[in-house]
């Protein structure tokens, strides 16, 4: 599996692990499940993941300077994942998915089409689907 960054529960990913990253973020919410038992058993409250995945390029390797230097993501395909994620609050989902990363896997996974959302930073609205199974 090739993560390039996550920001958040964001993640930017070659094209060729949209399946994997989906089934990363199921694993993550199944864990959180299990997180939230463990919570509630001690009387404290439960926590909530949203997790964003967009496909597409991005820029990738080492920035910054001799000082300080960092192998890292960036790009509008990075950005998008990462507003995804924050937009899973006003829709109360748990995974939300790119048009882009849907379409690499409308044929092993199930998605609910939520609209077209204009994130920030974003001229264009994007379209936006839930996992769904």
């Amino acid at each position: 599996m090739f993560v390039t960054q996550v920001i958040g529960h964001g993640c930017a990913m070659r094209r060729q692990t949209c399946v994997i990253m989906i089934a990363c973020g199921l694993a993550m919410q199944l864990a959180m499940t299990d997180v939230n038992q463990r919570l509630a058993a001690k009387g404290a409250a439960e926590l909530e993941m949203g997790i964003g995945i967009n496909t597409g390029r991005v820029i990738v390797g080492n920035i910054g300077s001799r000082q300080r230097l960092n192998y890292t993501v960036m790009g509008d395909n990075v950005n998008l994942a990462s507003r995804l994620e924050g937009v899973n609050k006003l829709y109360r989902t748990k995974i939300m998915v790119s048009q882009a990363t849907r379409a690499a896997v409308a044929d092993k996974f199930w998605f609910r089409p939520l609209g077209i959302v204009a994130v920030k930073g974003k001229r264009e609205g994007t379209d936006i689907y839930e996992l769904a199974g």
